[in-house]
């Protein structure tokens, strides 16, 4: 059984790093779809599936383009609209990208046979660096005026000379052309970079504001369970002391927290604690608060609870089409089938010699 194991691995080198890989990428502890070293192979993965589902991808997006976003807030609205426009310019940055690898791998052949020979004698030339500052050294801890030492100075000297004439040697080796070359592929490289973090902000911004409304509009229910407690502070703060509501407050203020989106709640709350802290407590201004936190609390729950009737449908359903491909990067998790491609990927060695 050993000897067949060795025989497999003899003949399929990847299988090595594919079981690691896919256990790391499927585990409880797997690094999040966001991690810089996932990128390449997420896109490898995720620009497979962009051509082989970019119709779908696309219907989904003229889908939710026709949703009713009058229910949300204002600035809220405008992200979700704003999003669909990045969601359909995906496609485009897609196509940046390929342009931009096709520009590398037609220069490669001719770069490549350079690039290779530079970098070794580059390599040969640094070695004579080093072994010139160990002559060098050598050198000056000989005596100058001893005789004893002259011979060894005569060598280490002749040893520096021949050094010197070696590196000119192979500096003149390099091709006239090497600055010039060499800039040009590296600008190709930059472009890469380039197109691959225009799309990697572009995606974010087309997912971002739709998993943050989904996940605002699926707490409505969360939020209205916090009335009773939130209507009850009234009672607390006039039962008083001042010190047992302000820490019955601070309870409340981490239950509202708890909730997707309650930050406006959260942050009225806090003024009603305030005002009934420090050395000048105030009850008025702390229930006057309390007022301001109720109006908000209510004003939230009505546009929440229609915009989960009438728009959480659609928007949960579009969620669900691009999650996977548009939305990757920003869920917690890579799913599993994707993992399993992304560790195929990862388990291959990649040549980037070339970006050196």
């Amino acid at each position: 059984m050993q000897l067949l194991a060795l025989v497999i691995v003899a003949y399929n080198p990847p299988l090595v790093n594919y079981l690691p890989q896919r256990l790391s990428l499927t585990s409880d502890t797997a690094p999040p779809p966001v991690n810089p070293k996932l990128q390449y192979c997420i896109e490898q993965v995720n620009f497979e599936h962009y051509r082989r589902e970019g119709d779908r991808i696309r219907a989904a997006i003229s889908q939710a383009r026709k949703l009713d976003l009058s229910p949300l807030p204002a600035r809220m609205r405008k992200q979700v609209a704003a999003s669909f426009d990045k969601a359909e310019a995906t496609f485009a940055l897609l196509a940046d990208i390929d342009k931009a690898v096709a520009r590398i791998k037609a220069a490669e052949p001719a770069y490549r046979p350079l690039h290779t020979k530079v970098r070794e004698l580059q390599r040969d030339i640094r070695k004579l660096e080093q072994e010139k500052k160990e002559v060098s050294q050598q050198l000056r801890l000989l005596a100058k005026d001893d005789p004893k030492t002259a011979r060894k100075r005569a060598a280490h000297e002749a040893r520096l000379k021949q050094i010197e004439a070696e590196q000119k040697a192979l500096t003149a080796q390099i091709p006239a052309n090497w600055e010039e070359e060499h800039k040009k592929f590296a600008k190709l490289l930059a472009e890469e970079k380039k197109a691959r973090l225009a799309y990697r902000r572009n995606v974010d911004a087309a997912y971002e504001p739709i998993g943050k409304a989904v996940a605002i509009l699926a707490a409505t229910d969360a939020l209205k369970a916090l009335e009773a407690d939130l209507r009850g502070v009234r009672d607390v703060i006039e039962a008083g002391p001042n010190e047992a509501a302000a820490a019955h407050i601070a309870g409340l203020l981490s239950k509202v927290g708890s909730v997707e989106g309650a930050r406006p709640i959260r942050s009225a709350l806090a003024k009603v604690r305030r005002a009934l802290r420090g050395r000048s407590p105030d009850r008025e201004k702390a229930l006057k608060a309390l007022e301001k936190t109720l109006k908000i609390y209510a004003k939230e729950v009505a546009w929440r609870e229609k915009a989960a009737a009438t728009l959480l449908p659609g928007l949960k359903a579009y969620d669900m089409a691009i999650r996977d491909t548009i939305g990757l990067r920003q869920q917690p998790r890579i799913p599993e089938h994707l993992a399993v491609e992304i560790a195929e990927c990862t388990s291959h060695h990649r040549d980037i010699s070339l970006h050196f």
